[in-house]
C-alpha cells in the first residue's frame, strides 16, 4: 500500500488523482455507487495509519474508501490527525468482510443483525483489519460486493454462536464489540 499525498483539507493531489486512474465522473457515481464508502473503524496492517494512534482508548482511528478508475484509495481520520494510503486494483488480492451475529431485542421481537470485520490483503502481503459497525454493516457488503472490486470481494458468515446484545447504553455496547474483536473479552 503505498503513501498518497493530500493538500492541508486532505484532497487528493492531482498527480495522485492522475496515479490511480482519475475520479469517476458525477453520473458514474450516482448510477453505480462508487464515490465514498460509510466510516468504518481502522484495527492494524497500515504502519501510516499506525502513526495516527495515540494510544488513548477513547480515542479511535475512523477510515473510508473512495474508489478511483484504477485504484481505491483508503483514508483515515484520528481527531484530525489524517494519513491516506493507495493501492491499484492490479494489487488487491482480496477483500474479506466476515460477518458477526448478533441477536437483539427489538420492540418485543428478536432479531439478527451483523457486525463484521474487513480485511483488504494485497497481493505483496500487506494486510489491514478494520471493525464494521452494524449500522453500516449492509453499506459496506453492497460498496465492495459491486463494482471494480467484486471479483476480488468475498464474503463469509462466521460459524460462531450469535452475541447476545445487552441493555447497556450503546456507547458501552460500541466499546464491547471493539473489545471482543481486539481479544481483550
Amino acid at each position: 500500500m503505498k503513501i498518497v499525498r493530500t493538500n492541508l483539507s486532505g484532497q487528493l493531489l492531482r498527480s495522485e488523482k492522475e496515479y490511480y486512474g482519475g475520479e469517476f465522473s458525477f453520473l458514474e457515481k450516482l448510477r453505480s455507487n462508487f464515490g465514498g464508502s460509510p466510516k468504518i473503524i481502522y484495527h492494524f496492517g497500515i504502519p501510516s495509519f499506525d502513526d495516527l494512534d495515540t494510544e488513548d482508548p477513547m480515542e479511535f482511528t475512523f477510515a473510508n474508501f473512495d474508489l478511483l478508475k484504477r485504484g481505491v484509495i483508503i483514508h483515515a481520520n484520528s481527531n484530525l490527525r489524517s494519513a491516506c494510503v493507495g493501492l491499484k486494483y492490479t494489487e488487491v488480492d482480496c477483500i474479506v468482510l466476515t460477518a458477526y451475529r448478533i441477536v437483539k431485542n427489538f420492540e418485543g421481537r428478536i432479531i439478527t443483525i451483523y457486525r463484521g470485520v474487513l480485511e483488504v490483503k494485497s497481493k505483496a502481503g500487506d494486510i489491514a483489519a478494520f471493525t464494521v459497525l452494524p449500522g453500516v454493516f449492509q453499506t459496506i457488503k453492497n460498496y465492495f460486493g459491486k463494482g471494480p472490486l467484486a471479483s476480488e470481494f468475498h464474503f463469509e458468515e462466521s460459524t460462531d454462536p450469535p452475541e447476545e446484545d445487552n441493555l447497556e447504553p450503546s456507547f458501552f455496547r460500541f466499546l464491547e464489540i471493539i473489545d471482543l474483536m481486539l481479544g481483550v473479552k
